[in-house]
């Protein structure tokens, strides 16, 4: 099964900024996923991710 995995990129916490972090991208692949038992759970391995900042 093919699909995509989207993982959100946050700015580090700082102390004069209370809440959850604020995000500042996203990083999106493509995966497949092999057949098999729905239950049982799929290691996709590292998955590698560079951010570049404008």
């Amino acid at each position: 099964m093919k699909g995509a995995l989207t993982v959100p990129i946050n700015a580090p916490p700082a102390a004069d900024r209370p809440g959850p972090p604020r995000e500042i991208g996203r990083v999106t692949i493509s995966i497949e996923v092999p057949k098999g038992d729905d239950e049982v759970p799929v290691d996709l391995g590292e998955i590698a991710a560079e951010v570049k900042r404008p």
